[in-house]
């Protein structure tokens, strides 16, 4: 016995997405690349994985809290400084 048309398109589609969920999944589930803890970034990437504003991440370098590297007049923030911070070995 054969479905009617609609109900089998349904199934269709279903196992489809079925398929679609487990390589999302897939993906979702890959660790992080890990970075170079000698690595720099910007303030705003340090202020936002802190999870403080920008405003203030200037203002913790400005106070020697934070400790940065001047390029020019850019300011960036090794690796594994915010690391230490994110994980409590630094305080701010």
């Amino acid at each position: 016995m054969t479905l009617p048309e609609p109900l089998a398109r349904r199934q269709e589609i279903a196992a489809k997405l079925a398929e679609v969920d487990v390589q999302i999944l897939a993906t979702a589930v890959q660790p992080a690349p890990a970075q170079d803890p000698d690595s720099l970034i910007t303030m705003v990437e340090c202020a936002e994985r802190l999870g403080i504003k920008s405003s203030y991440a200037y203002s913790l370098a400005r106070r020697g809290v934070i400790p940065v590297v001047k390029i020019g007049k850019l300011l960036r923030v090794r690796e594994a400084t915010v690391r230490e911070i994110e994980t409590g070995r630094r305080r701010l």
